[in-house]
């Protein structure tokens, strides 16, 4: 592999943002560094780079070497890149360098593996299962994953499930279409008008929450959607040190602390009456694998060994440690207060 190659093929605003990335760099670039350096700024900010052959022939009689000079230059080079690239990569991932779209969902194929991880779920609605009666609203619902274990496992519950991307909506409107028990529309809750009087007797935010920016607004809002004594579900990441790159590929803004979820319950006229962290075994794994080895994505082996071993494992600690100090996700149930 020849990382100075000049062959690239890339989208006009990658570009654009590389250019303008150069102004007040510092740095002096020229044929063989400029290569390089749009390849690490891309993967610095989170762009997909994949790799092509190519065929190159050498021009007999005029093959150039490198001189011990620019051998030394291009070292140097590499040395500082790696600091720019680091420092690129550490404001993307930063609170304030997080920022996404809600009409396109960009871990579509991660969505789909997370589907398979069924005593993962299982074990998430079994926490809900009190709750989960009448008539539902379920925000953020994909592909319509959870729509269906919803269905299948309660009877008697209709659903109205929300998601406003258009690269999944698709598969949960043609599930929709089949069920008379499910409503799918393509909008978020802050843009849902529900029929004059439509209150729900549950609202499910499965991994949905900490894609919204403003999550305090968005409890607010489902407060008003809720009947009295109706039950805001939340479930999602836990513990900010473990944010990562899967994490900012998902669309999350943030990873959620119980107290923080306590806090955004009682600005919204919610009582939080269940809470605490879920999946204790996951964190060393999770920190691993996608925190230091860097992954970005769900390897379905893994995936498919976490959900057999791991899963059964942490659910059986949580039996005798139900409210564990820490935990890779967190569970919270919030109860609209009767006025």
């Amino acid at each position: 592999m020849d990382a100075t190659t000049s062959f690239r093929v890339a989208r006009l605003e990658v570009v654009r943002e590389f250019i303008r990335s150069l102004d007040g760099d510092g740095g002096r670039l020229d044929a063989y560094t400029v290569q390089t350096s749009f390849v690490a700024f891309s993967v610095a900010r989170g762009y997909l780079v994949v790799e092509g052959p190519i065929i190159y022939r050498f021009v007999p009689g005029d093959r150039e070497h490198a001189r011990p000079r620019e051998v030394r230059a291009f070292a140097s080079h590499l040395l500082a890149l790696r600091r720019r690239s680091r420092g690129v990569r550490q404001r993307r991932l930063s609170l304030e360098g997080r920022s996404f779209t809600s009409d396109h969902f960009g871990a579509a194929s991660d969505l789909e593996r997370l589907g398979t991880a069924t005593r993962f779920f299982d074990w998430v609605l079994d926490e809900f299962d009190p709750y989960l009666r009448g008539r539902v609203l379920e925000v953020g619902a994909g592909m319509g994953t959870i729509t269906r274990r919803l269905v299948d496992r309660y009877p008697d519950l209709t659903l109205v499930a929300l998601e406003p991307a258009d690269n999944v909506f698709a598969d949960l409107n043609a599930y929709a279409a089949l069920n008379p028990r499910v409503t799918a529309l393509q909008t978020t809750l802050a843009d849902y008008q529900p029929e004059p009087g439509e209150c729900f007797d549950a609202i499910l935010y499965l991994n949905v929450l900490e894609h919204i920016d403003d999550d305090a607004e968005e409890l607010r809002l489902a407060a008003a959607a809720l009947r009295p004594g109706g039950a805001v579900l939340v479930f999602g990441p836990a513990m900010e040190r473990l944010y990562s790159e899967l994490d900012y590929r998902a669309g999350h803004y943030r990873r959620y602390r119980l107290d923080k979820l306590r806090e955004l319950a009682a600005a919204g006229n919610l009582e939080m009456v269940r809470g605490r962290y879920f999946d204790v075994l996951g964190v060393l794994p999770y920190f691993v694998v996608y925190r230091l080895l860097g992954r970005s994505e769900i390897s379905g082996s893994s995936l498919w060994g976490y959900d057999r071993v791991l899963v059964p494992l942490s659910r059986l600690i949580q039996r005798t440690l139900p409210h564990p100090p820490f935990g890779k996700n967190v569970i919270a149930v919030a109860i609209k207060h009767r006025t």
